[in-house]
């Protein structure tokens, strides 16, 4: 009776140090994913702020600045107003990228 106890706990023992090593690669893998995902919305983060750079809005007032986000916000993706938006702005940026190339090239 002994031994077969003594091998009922030594499979326990077992068993609960498995799941121990797998909720550590758990907690492991959930913590490269949650870095993963605060890296991706960093550098979400910082390229809207070198847009507003870009536009000259950096010096500008948070609300006034937070106003006019909203503001765009409010305009529907299928408007001709988002479409000439977008437009101007993807002329900048395309400008910028010319004017980086003939610097570099």
């Amino acid at each position: 009776m002994v031994d077969k106890e003594k091998t009922a706990q030594d499979k326990i023992r077992k068993l609960e140090e498995a799941i121990a090593k797998k909720k550590a690669l758990l907690v492991r893998v959930k913590g490269n994913i949650s870095q993963k995902e605060r890296k991706a919305r960093t550098r979400k983060l910082i390229e809207i702020g070198g847009l507003a750079d870009i536009a000259g809005l950096t010096d500008s007032h948070h609300g006034f600045l937070l106003g006019v986000l909203l503001k765009a916000r409010d305009i529907s993706p299928t408007s001709d107003k988002y479409q000439e938006l977008k437009d101007k702005g993807d002329s900048v940026l395309k400008e910028r990228e010319k004017a980086r190339n003939k610097k570099n090239g």
